[in-house]
């Protein structure tokens, strides 16, 4: 089970009773917070994979860094 589809099935909103409250299990509302739960999860993983690639090209620079200035002297 994939898991934001979870994210969308707690979007239902107490079918028991439906007078009192809104609910949104219609296949269009399933659909757009599906979406909506994919898109947050691919912004956050992008931001995190950036992140690591940047910190790990920061340490490979400040290595060689360190390197050529202990070759230089």
């Amino acid at each position: 089970l994939h898991p934001w589809a979870k994210l969308c099935d707690a979007v239902t909103v107490n079918q028991r009773r439906a007078h009192r409250t809104l609910t949104l299990y219609s296949y269009q509302y399933r659909l757009f917070f599906c979406a909506l739960a994919t898109f947050v999860c691919n912004a956050f993983f992008k931001a995190r994979f950036t992140t690591k690639v940047f910190f790990i090209q920061f340490h490979n620079a400040m290595q060689r860094g360190l390197a050529l200035s202990t070759w230089i002297h």
